[in-house]
């Protein structure tokens, strides 16, 4: 495992909302270009079952919504680490992104408002609170 910085799974079996059918998505992120190259889709008993390799710099992408497949983020466990301080990366950007997508919704709906009601419109970070002029 020396190759791997983070194995995590995410979907359904994260979310405690597995059925008999649903498949088992893993995902882990390479710390070498070795590692980069494993990625394999197979079936046991009736069960998908995925595993996929995703680059820092993609869950970066995915943090600041750059980039489809936030479950990835929000909904996944993590089963391994090669060390507390990728541990720490990993959930560093997890919890970046709540910020991140919070923002984005309250930028959207401050866009929208200043469209709808023609009046400026700011965002209290503080308190984020959007406020209406």
């Amino acid at each position: 495992m020396n190759d791997v910085a983070i194995f995590a799974y995410y979907g359904s079996y994260a979310t405690d909302e597995a059925t008999e059918n649903s498949d088992i998505d893993f995902f882990y992120i390479p710390k070498t270009e070795k590692s980069n190259a494993l990625s394999i889709q197979f079936i046991v008993d009736g069960i998908g079952i995925d595993l996929f390799p995703i680059s820092w710099d993609r869950i970066a992408r995915i943090v600041s919504l750059d980039q489809p497949l936030t479950s990835v983020i929000t909904k996944s466990k993590v089963l391994y680490a090669s060390s507390p301080e990728e541990k720490e990366k990993y959930f560093f950007l997890k919890r970046d992104w709540s910020n991140c997508s919070l923002m984005k919704i309250l930028i959207t709906c401050c866009q929208k408002v200043r469209i709808i009601w023609r009046k400026p419109v700011q965002i209290c970070l503080v308190c984020n609170k959007v406020m209406v002029q």
